[in-house]
C-alpha cells in the first residue's frame, strides 16, 4: 500500500491565502485567468468496518458529514453496521478483498478474490460479496494489491458492479491506471482514492496534514476522493477538520456524486 509521504505541515487556509495573493497580482478578466475551482468538493471514504464495535464506529456514524463507509461483508459485525450506516443517512459501499502482493504474509481475508482463481469462483464470490446487503451503492477494494493488476480479475469486478448498477472506487493500492482504463471501455461509472489519509500516521498532526493535503487536492483541481479507517485518532482528527473545509467552502459530499459517469 502506498502511505502519504511524510513533510512539515502545512494548513489548507495557507494554501488557499496563498493562492488568492497570486491571483491578486495578477490581471483580472478574460478567459485564461487563473482562478480556484468553483465551490471544491470533497468526498470522505472510511474503509474496513465489520471486524468491530465499538465508540470509534459510533463515533463515524454519528459525524454530521455525508461520509461513505465501507464494509467488509462476512466480517462480523458487517450487518449490524451496514443498517446503522443507512439510518445515520451515510453512504454505503461494499469492500471486496482482494489479493494482495504480499500474500500470504498479508491475507485479505476469506473470500478473497485471488489471482489463482478461474472465473466461475470470481464471479460467485463477488455475487457473495455484492448481493449480501441491498443497499450497497458501490464498491471498492480491499487490498488487492496483486489482484488490481490482473486485467482479467479487474475486468470481472467491474462487469459484475456494472451489473447492479454499482460504481467502483479504486482504493490505489498500487500505482496502476488498469481499473481506470477498464472502467471506461465498459462504461462503469469509477473513481479513484487520491489519498490514504490516515494509513501509517499514529500520530494526530501527521493526519491533520494529510488531511490539509486532501482538502489542497480538491482546491486544485476541484474534487477528490480519500480514504481513511475507523481508527479512534483519525476519527478525532476527521472531527477537527470538517469545520475548517466549511469554512473554506470545500462542500462535503457522498463519493457516489465524484464517480466518473455520474449525472
Amino acid at each position: 500500500m502506498e502511505l502519504p509521504r511524510r513533510g512539515p505541515r502545512r494548513s489548507v487556509s495557507a494554501f488557499v491565502g496563498g493562492v488568492a495573493l497570486i491571483l491578486a497580482l495578477l490581471p483580472s478578466g478574460g478567459s485564461g485567468a487563473p482562478r480556484l475551482p468553483d465551490e471544491p468538493r470533497l468526498a470522505i471514504v472510511v474503509d474496513d468496518f465489520g471486524y468491530s464495535y465499538d465508540g470509534t464506529v459510533t463515533g463515524f456514524l454519528s459525524i454530521d458529514a455525508p461520509l461513505t463507509l465501507s464494509v467488509v461483508p462476512g466480517t462480523r459485525y458487517a450487518g449490524r453496521i451496514a443498517e446503522e450506516t443507512i439510518e445515520a443517512g451515510k453512504a454505503l459501499i461494499a469492500h471486496i478483498p482482494m489479493e494482495p502482493i504480499e500474500y500470504p504474509a498479508k491475507n485479505p481475508g476469506p473470500g478473497a478474490l485471488m489471482v489463482a482463481d478461474d472465473e466461475e469462483s470470481l464471479r460467485r464470490r463477488l455475487a457473495d460479496v455484492l448481493d449480501s446487503f441491498p443497499f450497497f451503492e458501490g464498491a471498492n477494494n480491499h487490498m488487492g494489491s496483486r489482484a488490481m493488476l490482473d486485467r482479467r480479475i479487474v475486468t470481472v469486478v467491474l462487469e459484475e458492479v456494472s451489473a447492479r448498477d454499482l460504481y467502483f472506487i479504486d482504493s490505489k493500492t498500487i500505482a496502476s491506471d488498469l481499473a481506470r482504463d477498464v472502467a471506461d471501455s465498459l462504461h462503469v461509472r469509477f473513481g479513484e482514492n487520491r489519498l490514504f489519509w490516515d494509513t501509517g500516521y499514529d500520530d494526530g498532526e501527521e493526519i491533520l496534514a494529510n488531511l490539509d493535503r486532501l482538502g489542497e487536492i480538491a482546491m486544485r483541481t476541484g474534487a477528490a476522493i480519500g480514504i481513511g479507517h475507523p481508527r479512534r485518532i483519525a476519527l478525532e482528527a476527521l472531527r477537527q477538520k470538517l469545520p475548517e473545509f466549511e469554512k473554506l467552502g470545500i462542500r462535503l459530499v457522498f463519493a457516489r456524486e465524484l464517480v466518473r459517469g455520474a449525472e
